[in-house]
Parts: structure tokens; sequence; C-alpha cells
């Protein structure tokens, strides 16, 4: 159960800054940013972080 509490804590966490960074380097968002972008506030609710 520890494990399983250490990835989903993983998973809302996001990726780490060195792949936010080589993401940013290439020019792009992170899938989060890009998803804030497209909907409005509040109106997204991830519902299976871990797929």
């Amino acid at each position: 159960m520890q494990q399983y509490r250490r990835i989903r804590a993983q998973a809302h966490a996001g990726p780490s800054e060195r792949a936010t960074a080589a993401q940013r380097a290439k020019g792009k968002l992170t899938a989060r940013e890009r998803i804030d972008l497209l909907l409005d506030e509040g109106s997204f609710s991830e519902v299976e972080p871990l797929r």
C-alpha cells in the first residue's frame, strides 16, 4: 500500500523539474499546462492520474 501511495503522490506532483525544463527547452508546455490553457478553471478533474 505504501508503494501505491508513493506512486500516486508522484503522479499528482507531475513531472520533475528536469523533465519540465527539457519540455520548455523544446518550446513545449507540460500536459497539465496545456489542459489549463484549453479549459476553464475548475472545469477539469483528473480521474485516473496513474494511467
